[in-house]
């Protein structure tokens, strides 16, 4: 609860000795106290709605909080507690300006180890946690395509048509209708389904909606189903994920379900120690695989069905070596 503090000015003066009527001095306007910046609205404690973040199950938090105090010459004092549903709590502290430049976090840095705050306008505070230098979350941001330019040429740089986040860059583009489904993906293993529609944001600013861990990255988009155009493509029915490591795992679409709201999703290979995925696509009898093989040669090469079953699994299985190298990423056939 906001506490208002009131300035109390209390004036004492003595009378003069009663003998003869002393001369008064002429008034003298009373001192006015200066005049103080107004505080911050965002100043105070707030609560973060721990249904909207990009997380499920169990590894979403019980609460978030962040408290917000005047640090004087421009600095903010900032305080995160993470409750976790076991009711383990990790603290967090940060002098920060807005200005959009990163600064460390001191206390409890499994979760961020530094932040950058700024007001893009009023009443708006954008506020970016980091690991590593890697964003504890990827944003999706929306651009109608009625409003790209037409014409022949580079084209209009898409940084103007949305807020982009200091410090971070777009990965990935994906043009379809709002009933379109995609495979998102990261290279820790782990994704989800999710429709346009859901990832749609009104704001310039988009929205958080994949989660990553410390390290990973976004992979390449993989359509599902829902695409218009001349030759749709029919629904997908599996999913093919290669590894850095040169394996590759298959199994059914139908082990997947879309995620609303977003998060990290569910386990869709199990890799090794030092393996990371190289990128997961939806496919109904084919895909594509690009990337170095061996030999450090550029290798592109179209998987068919028949290869594929021979790496039919089920999802978070152990994967089975087909020679692919570091880099490669895979990509829908139109099969």
């Amino acid at each position: 609860m906001k506490k208002s503090l009131a300035m109390i000015a209390v004036v004492m003066a003595s009378a003069p000795a009663m003998s003869a009527p002393a001369p008064q001095p002429a008034p003298q306007p009373a001192p006015q106290p200066a005049q103080q910046p107004a505080a911050s609205p965002f100043f105070g404690q707030w609560k973060l709605e721990t249904g909207s973040m990009p997380m499920s199950g169990d590894a979403a938090p019980a609460s978030v909080t962040a408290e917000f105090a005047d640090g004087g010459a421009g600095i903010w004092n900032t305080t995160y507690v993470i409750t976790a549903k076991d009711g383990s709590a990790r603290r967090m502290t940060s002098r920060e300006r807005l200005d959009g430049k990163a600064v460390p976090v001191a206390g409890d840095q499994t979760v961020a180890d530094s932040v950058a705050m700024t007001t893009p306008s009023p009443g708006i505070l954008v506020m970016g946690l980091t690991k590593g230098g890697t964003l504890a979350s990827v944003r999706v941001y929306t651009v109608s395509v009625a409003g790209l330019p037409g014409a022949r040429g580079d084209g209009q740089p898409v940084t103007t048509m949305i807020d982009l986040e200091s410090g971070t860059q777009v990965a990935h583009f994906f043009a379809g209708p709002l009933a379109a489904q995609v495979l998102l993906s990261n290279s820790g293993g782990y994704g989800f389904i999710a429709a346009v529609e859901h990832m749609v944001s009104r704001q310039r600013g988009g929205k958080a909606f994949i989660d990553v861990g410390e390290g990973e990255q976004l992979c390449r988009p993989s359509l599902v189903s829902g695409a218009a155009g001349a030759e749709p493509l029919p629904p997908a029915t599996h999913v093919a994920c290669a590894s850095t490591g040169g394996r590759i795992l298959t199994f059914e679409i139908g082990e997947l379900k879309p995620l609303p709201k977003g998060g990290r999703g569910l386990t869709l290979i199990d890799l090794d120690a030092k393996d990371q995925l190289a990128g997961a696509a939806a496919y109904t009898r084919s895909v594509r695989i690009q990337g170095i093989g061996r030999g450090a040669k550029e290798r592109e090469e179209t998987l068919e069905i028949r290869s594929l079953n021979n790496a039919r699994a089920g999802r978070a299985r152990n994967a089975t070596s087909c020679g692919a190298g570091a880099g490669d990423a895979l990509s829908r056939t139109a099969a």
